[in-house]
């Protein structure tokens, strides 16, 4: 019972990382529209981040079947990533709420009039480009410990079909 209710915790805590990235890549992009500057990085390290949410739904999806042990959902490190991660998204999230509102501002509809896109600054553009390598490293690290698990859980299981063939 415990051990479900962790797997349940674990799932429920990548859903809501998943709607995160979700709400933040969809506005991230939206907002690049509006923008003039913006660096390609940026743009693809957005997409990456819409690579990232993919990824986050596909192990949400696995995690709920998966054969996998408990503690390759559960364990203290991966928790660790996720709510680093997590943070950081807030804060990206946080930060893209409020270029979004500056950009989309009924108050600067004259000066959008002047020019068709809006200029960031280039201390917005660095802020945004830290916190999407943060959030980008995050996750590797996230991806890397569940693979981690996951091949030693593969590999555990293939030496007792192993020895179990062995035996016969």
């Amino acid at each position: 019972m415990a051990e479900a209710l962790g797997l349940a915790s674990s799932v429920i805590a990548v859903v809501e990382l998943t709607t995160k990235v979700a709400g933040a890549s969809v506005k991230l992009v939206n907002l690049w529209k509006e923008i003039k500057n913006v660096p390609v990085e940026l743009l693809e390290k957005a997409e990456r981040l819409r690579d990232f949410e993919d990824f986050l739904q596909e192990t949400e999806s696995h995690a709920a079947n998966s054969p996998l042990p408990q503690r390759a959902w559960n364990s203290a490190l991966l928790q660790k990533y996720i709510a680093r991660t997590r943070a950081v998204l807030k804060d990206l999230q946080d930060m893209v709420d409020q270029l979004y509102t500056q950009v989309t501002d009924p108050r600067k509809l004259k000066r959008k009039l002047a020019s068709t896109k809006v200029v960031l600054r280039k201390d917005d553009l660095s802020a945004l480009d830290s916190k999407l390598n943060l959030a980008l490293e995050l996750f590797k690290l996230a991806r890397e410990q569940y693979l981690t698990y996951a091949n030693s859980f593969i590999n555990h299981s293939a030496m007792k079909l192993t020895i179990l063939h062995l035996d016969h």
